[in-house]
């Protein structure tokens, strides 16, 4: 039901790009396809109209119920102590973290669909055009691009990514995925190893582990890891 909400006519565009991930095909022509069958849907049949508004409202709860329970569950007692401040001292830290930086640990954070895969690349890419030397955001892009299936351009631009920031643990196991999804394994390997050196955090460092004892290498771009 998550998808067909993707398919109304103001996101046929990136539900097509979507489309294009799984199926191959020009998401030009896929989407224009997404708009006839939607037409012919809504003019043939209101009533798929109504019960797609209906399934709306259970999203709608979902949503809210995931809201309750992360409220209960996931918030501790501290952060609803600091809540009065939203209200008193309101603000985005634009400052301290510079507004690239901002663009890109919010598009890397979003990064977990296909559609949110688009919407992520263009916040990104604003940011990457802001801070070109910046290694991390330079990392979030070729990242999402391996997440998209860009294999070649991804590599190139994690190769990047590393020469900006050497020494950064994630960077280098993501160049690492990207050199096995390219089929150069001995790299791959290698930028594993080489990512297990710079002190990763102790979940980063199993998964690395994981790889490069075969258990992981071909899920690692799947899975996100």
């Amino acid at each position: 039901m998550t998808y067909f909400a993707n398919l109304w006519p103001g996101w046929a565009t990136s539900s097509a790009t979507l489309a294009s991930y799984i199926f191959g095909g020009t998401p030009k022509y896929i989407a224009i396809g997404m708009l006839l069958v939607i037409g012919l849907i809504l003019t043939l049949a209101p009533v798929v109209y109504v019960a797609l508004e209906r399934a709306q409202m259970l999203k709608v709860a979902a949503v809210l119920l995931l809201f309750v329970v992360g409220a209960v569950v996931a918030v501790g007692a501290d952060a609803w102590a600091d809540l009065p401040q939203v209200i008193t001292r309101p603000g985005i830290p634009v400052e301290t973290l510079g507004i690239a930086t901002l663009l890109g640990a919010l598009a890397f954070a979003g990064t977990g669909g296909g559609q949110n895969l688009v919407q992520a690349r263009a916040m990104i890419e604003k940011a990457v055009q802001r801070r070109p030397n910046d290694g991390a955001i330079t990392d979030s892009l070729g990242w999402v691009m391996l997440r998209q299936g860009e294999v070649t351009e991804a590599v190139k631009v994690l190769e990047h990514a590393v020469e900006l920031d050497p020494e950064d643990p994630s960077i280098n196991g993501h160049l690492g995925d990207a050199y096995w999804a390219a089929g150069r394994k001995l790299e791959a390997t290698y930028q594993w190893r080489r990512a297990l050196t710079f002190n990763p955090e102790p979940d980063d460092a199993a998964k690395l582990e994981a790889k490069l004892q075969g258990d992981g290498r071909q899920s690692a771009v799947v899975s996100g890891q």
